[in-house]
């Protein structure tokens, strides 16, 4: 029954990437569609001049030439839909961004931004200090009008794209995500000016920020290189949210403390394009894009969203959900800057309820749920005790895997740096605000 529910899963999702694809490509498949019309009616009229026998060489002719046109023009289109092959263009792998190389720009140096690594497989910029002001900030969200759109080579070559690029799988599918627009930064949240958000969508993040891993080249020449949306290709700088013109669709993790005093992680599946086969955070994944209220704060929308993910990927319900905070911020550097907001919360429910839904089967492995003990006695110390040794067990996994090995690294960066900002966050708070949290 669990074969064939996936299998059928699986279909759905194929089905799905199948008819978003179709829409990207509606001029194609219009100009397909209508060179196939227009053979079947010269088919008809063809037909309908031999039934009554006006078969001369005027008549047919007028009816076989738009036949030829009509199926020429639908084998063409075909072929450009299906089995599009274009010799000239390549796509080249950009080299992996090193930590060594990267440089932060002056502004983000005053503001004391950081970067942090995991055996420089992958890496996050973040600031300390943001992260300590996020969840009490009272900065109300703003939706821009307009939404993102793509670099207009990647528009002009969607065709190949779909078909070369590795990060486009048959059952990836399109969905409309939330864009952040500008950098958080420690003068931002202290003040009570909005933040700016932007419509986007997961194929636009795929032909964005993963398209900036690879260089676009035709007959030897660059056409496209997107990472220069991420690093100033003068000086190697990061540019900030408001420069870049990459998706960089914002996401949220989330660590989830059971009523058993459990820490839960989950086993990425096969079926999702990022950290496959990684142990990754109780809820992780790209915002669904959510009209923001009027009024509504940033960290009100972030919160919402991440609760959405924790009940997805973790199967419970909103009344399960006792506390959450947002305890960290930043940006991916192996996603070319892509933003994630990290979360910690708490439930009732034991570690041995948590389950993964049917429909999050081939998104994770639903036969690996990890869950890490904390300390019986509940108070600051040994929580932070508690941590601090998920983190080193966290630690010992990676340093099982040969350097350099991300095919087989079996901690994914956002579980290391959701447990890694938790500490900060629960490092930061007093024992009474940890006593009211945790309900001790």
């Amino acid at each position: 029954m669990n074969k064939g529910f996936y299998f059928i899963l699986v279909s759905v999702k194929k089905l799905r990437g199948m008819l978003d694809r179709m829409k990207w490509l509606r001029s194609e498949v219009i100009s397909f569609v209508v060179f196939i019309a227009l053979t079947i009616v010269s088919i008809l009229e063809l037909f309908e001049v031999i039934k009554n026998q006006e078969v001369t060489m005027i008549a047919v002719g007028k009816e076989v030439l738009p036949f030829l046109v009509g199926l020429i023009g639908a084998f063409i289109s075909f072929l450009k839909l299906f089995f599009s092959y274009r010799l000239d263009l390549h796509l080249t792998p950009n080299p992996k961004i090193s930590t060594d190389d990267l440089v932060l720009p002056i502004d983000f140096q005053l503001d004391e931004f950081e970067i942090d690594y995991q055996k420089n497989t992958q890496a996050i910029i973040y600031n300390p200090k943001v992260n300590l002001l996020l969840n009490d900030a009272k900065n109300t969200i703003v939706l821009q009008e307009d939404s993102f759109d793509i670099h207009p080579v990647a528009r002009k070559n969607l065709i190949y794209l779909f078909r070369k690029m590795p990060d486009f799988s048959s059952e990836t599918f399109d969905q409309t995500k939330v864009r952040l627009t500008q950098e958080l930064t420690e003068s931002l949240l202290r003040s009570t000016k909005s933040i700016n958000v932007q419509k986007t969508s997961y194929y636009r993040d795929r032909l964005s920020n993963s398209l900036a891993n690879y260089k676009l080249v035709q007959n030897r020449h660059v056409i496209l290189n997107l990472r220069d949306e991420f690093l100033n290709p003068q000086n190697n700088e990061v540019l900030p949210l408001n420069e870049s013109k990459l998706s960089n669709q914002l996401g949220a993790s989330t660590l989830l403390v059971t009523g058993d005093k459990k820490i839960v992680f989950l086993m990425q599946g096969k079926g999702t394009n990022e950290n496959k086969k990684r142990w990754a955070p109780s809820g992780s994944g790209s915002f669904d894009f959510v009209r923001p209220t009027s009024g509504q704060l940033f960290t009100d929308y972030c919160l919402e969203q991440a609760k959405r993910e924790l009940r997805e990927e973790s199967n419970i319900e909103e009344k399960d959900i006792k506390k959450i905070a947002i305890c960290g911020f930043g940006r991916y550097i192996y996603r070319n800057g892509k933003p994630e907001i990290f979360c910690l919360a708490t439930t009732d429910r034991e570690s041995s309820e948590i389950k993964i839904r049917l429909k999050e089967w081939d998104y994770q492995d639903k036969s690996k749920i990890n869950a890490l003990e904390l300390p019986e006695t509940q108070n600051k110390t040994n929580l932070l005790l508690g941590l601090k040794g998920a983190m080193d067990h966290l630690n010992q996994i990676t340093s099982r895997v040969p350097s350099g090995n991300r095919e087989e690294e079996s901690v994914s960066g956002p579980l290391y740096w959701n447990v890694k900002f938790a500490y900060e966050y629960v490092q930061s708070l007093s024992e009474e605000s940890l006593a009211s949290f945790f309900d001790w």
